[in-house]
């Protein structure tokens, strides 16, 4: 899978490597539209924002910081749109010859960003997304929304379960 990054989360730091700055502060925004798992993904209409710190490391320069963004998806409990916003904390090392699998790649006097933002923010979407922490679901017998209503179901008996019923009874 070959990774495009949006030339929006691009940084030159030629002046970092040259030792004229000790930091640059970063603050861009821009959009992905590659970041998805099934069930939920980053909406690809509304920014993302980067937000933080580059300083050099002794191997490389090195990304303090935070991205943000807006996710939706499909809720796990009554199939409904479920959205919410992913704030991460970044840390990550650039380096001219990376480990593909720590770190990220150094290109000449220019960091992508953008590949931290992709990596981070799939790892934050949720698996199985719900639209709030309270959603009843669906009726496993009619397929009624059962936030939006209710239904006459009987839930099926399970003879085997049975002599428990009294218990029911009883509370």
């Amino acid at each position: 899978m070959v990774l495009r990054s949006d030339t929006s989360f691009i940084v030159g730091v030629r002046s970092l490597l040259q030792k004229k700055v000790d930091e640059i502060p970063v603050e861009l925004t821009g959009t992905r539209s590659d970041i998805e798992i099934p069930f939920s993904r980053i909406i690809e209409s509304e920014s993302i924002t980067v937000r933080g710190i580059l300083n050099l490391a002794a191997s490389g320069v090195m990304f303090n910081g935070n991205i943000k963004s807006s996710w939706v998806g499909t809720c796990r409990r009554c199939l409904e749109m479920a959205k919410g916003i992913i704030n991460v904390q970044a840390r990550e090392i650039y380096i001219e010859n990376p480990d593909p699998e720590s770190e990220y790649p150094l290109s000449g006097d220019q960091v992508d960003l953008g590949l931290a933002v992709h990596d981070l923010l799939l790892l934050e979407l949720p698996l199985a997304p719900v639209c709030t922490d309270s959603c009843k679901g669906l009726c496993p017998t009619c397929g009624a929304n059962l936030n939006e209503t209710s239904c006459n179901c009987m839930e099926p008996k399970d003879l085997r379960w049975s002599a428990l019923d009294i218990l029911r009874d009883e509370i």
